[in-house]
């Protein structure tokens, strides 16, 4: 086990890959590689056009969807493949509804969160598939991003000047906040609610547990 934090001895470079030694650590390869692409992919679509906020942002939940559904799976041996034949694109379990259902039936998460994402589906599915919708600027696409309101009541009052979103861990006291400035406050446009709530998604379900549903 890499101890952290690492000691910070002048040397950027050694420090940052003491700091990936210890996420590697943490996290295993295959999810440290998985957040270190979402991470830059996110860098890229925040200067992209809303069609591609809206593809790639759906693709990460529907990613920590599809893992938070396998821990309830049986993955040893032979039933890996299975696993994986009924998680892919066009298997039985592949279609993100099938996933938002599926994690929903499982006690991933209730009823409001469960409508939230299938709004969420709804809204990649008009920019991949109806070439009209490029812009959520268009009358389909805001009006679906402002019914994305699983996540009013958890904004209050921040710093001045500020709006916080705060919520809870599923897995321990730790708690997450994030502060906006009002006047840029993101939920305030149609692409910035849909991309907070993605982000929401991507970040509770990340250390999702079968013995702690989905706040």
């Amino acid at each position: 086990m890499v101890d952290f934090p690492p000691t910070y001895d002048g040397d950027p470079k050694k420090f940052l890959a003491e700091f990936e030694a210890w996420q590697r650590a943490v996290q295993g390869d295959k999810e440290y590689e998985h957040q270190k692409a979402m991470n830059e992919a996110i860098r890229r679509t925040n200067k992209d056009s809303d069609r591609s906020a809206a593809i790639v942002f759906a693709t990460i939940v529907e990613y920590r969807l599809e893992q938070s559904i396998r821990t309830h799976f049986n993955q040893i041996g032979p039933l890996l493949d299975r696993a994986n034949f009924l998680m892919r694109p066009s298997g039985p379990l592949g279609a993100f509804s099938n996933k938002i259902d599926l994690a929903a039936l499982l006690g991933a998460f209730g009823i409001m969160a469960w409508r939230t994402l299938i709004t969420v589906k709804d809204i990649r599915n008009a920019f991949a598939h109806q070439m009209d919708v490029d812009t959520f600027s268009h009358q389909q696409a805001r009006d679906l991003a402002t019914n994305l309101t699983y996540l009013d009541a958890l904004l209050s009052d921040g710093d001045p000047g500020h709006v916080r979103l705060e919520y809870g861990s599923a897995v321990g006291p730790l708690r997450v906040g994030i502060e906006f400035r009002k006047d840029g406050n993101p939920f305030d446009s149609p692409r910035g609610r849909y991309v907070q709530t993605c982000m929401f998604f991507e970040n509770t379900l990340r250390d999702y547990d079968p013995a702690h549903p989905h706040p």
